[in-house]
């Protein structure tokens, strides 16, 4: 399937957020979803991984969660060293984050080529972004999240801010989440609070606990990346989409 790609800079609250458009070549009106990078940035890995979603016919955008510090950083381009990470995060707070996804969102549902429905995925801190991002009510139409961090803790810039689980009772449409099982970031403990924090009656939102399989297991760049498991779970998530972004 041939896939087109568009590169351009989105105005948001704080400035220009780059987005990479990913969706196939002569095609009808399409659902869209947006895809988060992880806390290395939206690197040549990332933005591959966004085409092959693309390839399972949605318009994908790819946003630079980094554009407040400058565009198209990663921790790579920065050397990696110890003052790479709070250098690329600068100004980064969880409220941006969910108005940067709140405009990506009404972008996308205007474009001519969206039949209006909207998802949202992301990895490690894309995750927490996500996870976000479902907290916004209708922003998003259906979310998974790939190992989430930091849902049980303020935002880092703002010590005694809300955690983003205290907005599980705005989660209103489907949730999916990814927890491996060796991930330090989200022991079992974690998984059952965060569980715990949605109503018994939930229905819509789901936790999988995914066996021998460690943080970034799902993303083919990482030293952590576990074929089996990830396709599996990818299996699970795209039946997801189709489910809550298919138009009847």
């Amino acid at each position: 399937m041939a896939i087109r790609e568009e590169e351009l800079d989105l105005p948001v609250d704080e400035g220009e957020m780059a987005v990479f458009l990913y969706e196939p070549e002569d095609a009808g009106p399409l659902p869209s979803i947006i895809m988060v990078h992880d806390a290395v940035g939206l690197t040549v890995e990332a933005r591959e991984q966004a085409r092959w979603l693309a390839g399972h016919g949605y318009t994908v955008a790819a946003l630079d969660v980094f554009h407040r510090a400058g565009r198209l950083l990663t921790l790579p381009a920065l050397g990696g060293g110890p003052d790479a990470t709070p250098r690329i995060r600068a100004g980064m707070t969880n409220d941006g984050h969910c108005a940067d996804i709140t405009r990506l969102a009404a972008f996308l549902r205007e474009r001519p080529a969206s039949d209006g429905r909207v998802g949202l995925t992301g990895f490690c801190l894309g995750g927490r972004i996500s996870f976000l991002g479902a907290t916004l009510g209708g922003v998003v139409d259906a979310t998974v999240a790939f190992y989430p961090t930091r849902l049980l803790e303020s935002d880092p810039a703002i010590p005694g801010s809300p955690w983003p689980v205290h907005g599980a009772g705005n989660v209103t449409n489907p949730l999916l989440m990814f927890f491996p099982a060796l991930d330090g970031f989200n022991p079992y403990s974690n998984v059952e609070a965060i569980k715990a924090a949605f109503p018994d009656t939930a229905d819509h939102v789901r936790a999988v606990w995914v066996e021998d399989a460690d943080h970034a297991f799902a993303q083919p760049e990482s030293g952590a990346y576990h074929p089996e498991r990830a396709a599996g779970a990818w299996e699970e998530a795209l039946a997801f989409f189709d489910r809550h972004l298919r138009q009847v």
